[in-house]
């Protein structure tokens, strides 16, 4: 397997195919900077389509990464799940003893 710095031939990306019955849309964009050089410094940007059911959230993306090395694009699924809120805990009062 050849290191994807050493590749001789462009690949194209395969075409984006979202989810089925998407309840959600989503996008957004950011940036990252690399700790010890500006190398990896990146920008992005993506969108896709996300499902929310039954407390899990399934989504598809596709997501375009500019940085020095070029361009590059990415489509990562993925789910998450929701759980309810943790009720916090009561704290004592009590002054400490041993």
């Amino acid at each position: 397997m050849k290191r994807w710095y050493t590749l001789d031939v462009a690949v194209e990306p395969l075409p984006f195919r979202g989810l089925e019955d998407p309840t959600h849309m989503i996008s957004g964009s950011g940036s990252l900077s690399g700790r010890d050089g500006d190398l990896v410094d990146s920008d992005y940007t993506y969108t896709g389509d996300a499902i929310l059911e039954d407390g899990q959230l399934s989504f598809a993306i596709v997501q375009e990464i500019e940085n020095a090395l070029g361009t590059a694009t990415i489509s990562p699924p993925g789910a998450l799940t929701w759980l309810p809120p943790v009720e916090p805990r009561p704290w004592s009062t009590a002054p400490a003893t041993r």
